[in-house]
């Protein structure tokens, strides 16, 4: 290959990775976060979870910021948000009440605080409509089987947001691992919930995943705090 080629082919490896990366940077960002209390401060953490989540929406440039409880395992919290750019996240997160809250919420976690950057795949409302059930999902696909389990990802997003009591349903891929993603339903009942795991396209969709899993399928069901 001649010098005239490879310096071709550096400049056009230099713009693609450029323009890829000028483009996350411009995507509206989202943020899925854990998080795993010691027993006995449950109620504590509802409590300050509620206040950060109020005082987010306060926040300019926030257009979603919603807490979760997770059900039957109480213990369990996450946290979803969406905001207009990075700037209006990364400044709330230099706010007083964003920083006093890390701090009390680091005293009282058994794990590290899990916070997940992510691009939505799916569109989403953005404000959040309220439900009565939420499931959160990580779902892992092994990298050489990415493109598959986009795919199948897609189609089961297409056919759920069609069942009836499916409020929200949307897809985001983390950011710093292309092949994580985070599946996010807003149900209207319980039992809307549970007939979607009945539906054929629903126990398809889990048929096919698992070839191109890299992890076990981690459904969890929360109810909104605030």
């Amino acid at each position: 290959m001649n010098s005239n080629r490879i310096k071709y082919l550096l400049i056009f490896s230099f713009f693609i990775t450029s323009t890829i990366m000028v483009a996350q940077e411009n995507e509206q960002p989202f943020m899925v976060t854990y998080i795993e209390v010691l027993p006995g401060y449950e109620d504590q953490v509802v409590t300050l979870l509620s206040h950060v989540a109020y005082e987010a929406r306060e926040h300019a440039g926030n257009l979603r910021y919603q807490a979760f409880q997770r059900i039957g395992r109480l213990s369990h919290f996450a946290i979803f948000e969406t905001w207009l750019d990075e700037n209006s996240m990364m400044d709330f997160r230099t706010q007083l009440e964003f920083t006093s809250y890390r701090e009390t919420i680091e005293s009282v976690t058994y794990s590290p605080y899990d916070e997940r950057p992510s691009t939505a795949i799916f569109d989403t409302p953005n404000q959040g409509q309220q439900g009565t059930v939420y499931a959160i999902t990580h779902i892992d696909i092994i990298p050489t089987a990415l493109e598959d389990g986009r795919v199948i990802i897609n189609g089961l997003v297409r056919a759920t947001r069609d069942e009836v009591g499916a409020i929200e349903i949307a897809i985001m891929e983390q950011n710093n691992r292309r092949n994580h993603f985070t599946l996010i339903e807003t149900w209207s009942t319980f039992n809307a919930q549970a007939s979607h795991l009945a539906e054929s396209h629903t126990i398809n969709f889990r048929n096919e995943l698992l070839p191109r899993s890299g992890s076990l399928y981690d459904e969890r069901l929360y109810r909104l705090i605030n």
